[in-house]
Formats: structure tokens, C-alpha cells, sequence
């Protein structure tokens, strides 16, 4: 069983008209935990309306910058997208996975790359 860890929302604000980018406090004695390479993804929870509803969100900072930050756009039904868009504000709490998945590549700084 995947645990979940409840980490308060650092900042929240819209990117662009139909999107918005959460950032994640999280706290010292969870950063290992939390440590991530470039192209995992974080698994969020929220109970809206009685429903459990779980998203996947792909990190979007470097691995190097210490933020967690993910980018959510809104959906015509989506659940979590648009309570992400029209109620979710800083300092409320969500649920979160440590980040998780594979597809990456390992990042080494004296063999930099270019990825299109």
C-alpha cells in the first residue's frame, strides 16, 4: 500500500487561462523521501464531494531546485482539475504521494544535454 503524506500548498497560481501551477511545502524530515529525478510524477488525493479522486501530476522543476511544483489544466469535467482551478488555495493541505515512476534519465552535470 502506497503511503500518502499530507503536505501543505506553498503557492498556487493560474499560468496561463486554463491552468495553474501548485507548488508543495514540504517539510525537512520528508525531503529524502521526497527527493525526485526528472520526469517522475507525484500521485495526488483529495476527498471532493465524498469522492477518494486521485491524479497523477508530472513534476515540472529541476530535480536540483528543492520545489515541488506541478502543473494542473482544467478539464470540462474533470474533478480534481477544477477544484484545483477554482478552490484550491495556499496553505490548504493535500495528500501526496512521493514522487514515483521511470521514465527518466539520469541526470549528470558534467554531460549536459539538450532534450526536445
Amino acid at each position: 500500500m502506497a503511503d500518502f503524506f499530507k503536505l501543505k500548498v506553498a503557492d498556487i497560481y493560474k499560468e496561463t487561462k486554463d491552468t495553474v501551477v501548485i507548488s508543495f511545502e514540504v517539510p525537512d524530515h520528508l525531503k529524502e523521501k521526497f527527493r525526485f529525478k526528472q520526469g517522475q510524477h507525484l500521485t495526488l488525493r483529495k476527498n471532493i464531494n465524498g469522492q477518494d479522486i486521485r491524479r497523477n501530476y508530472s513534476l515540472c522543476t529541476s530535480p536540483f531546485d528543492n520545489q515541488w511544483k506541478v502543473a494542473v489544466k482544467t478539464i470540462r469535467q474533470g474533478v480534481f482539475s477544477n477544484y484545483a482551478f477554482n478552490e484550491l488555495k495556499k496553505g490548504d493541505e493535500l495528500e501526496v504521494m512521493p514522487p514515483h515512476g521511470e521514465f527518466y534519465v539520469e541526470c549528470e552535470p558534467e554531460s549536459s544535454k539538450n532534450y526536445i
